[in-house]
Formats: C-alpha cells, sequence, structure tokens
C-alpha cells in the first residue's frame, strides 16, 4: 500500500519556510511602504515653511 498523504519531513520543512519568508517579507514590505505613504500625506498636508 503506499501512502497518499505522506509530507517527507525535508519538503515539509522547506514549505514552512517559504510561507515564514513570505509573511515576514510582506510585514517589512508593508511597514516600509506605510512609511512613505505616511510621509507623502503629511508632506501634502503639512505645513509649509516660510523659505520654501
Amino acid at each position: 500500500m503506499v501512502p497518499i498523504g505522506y509530507i517527507d519531513p525535508s519538503f515539509g520543512s522547506l514549505v514552512f519556510q517559504v510561507i515564514a519568508a513570505t509573511i515576514l517579507g510582506g510585514i517589512l514590505t508593508i511597514r516600509l511602504w506605510w512609511g512613505r505613504v505616511t510621509e507623502k500625506i503629511g508632506g501634502l498636508f503639512g505645513q509649509r515653511r516660510e523659505g520654501e
């Protein structure tokens, strides 16, 4: 009998690492982009200096 639902431990580890890297990379990307977005919005609605 051939096991149909068997996942090799090394493959399971690989899948876990890919999922973890995707989640952490997504969080980092959102944090970086969010900082840029808030700077742009702050620049649009912020007070201007007299020298500018």
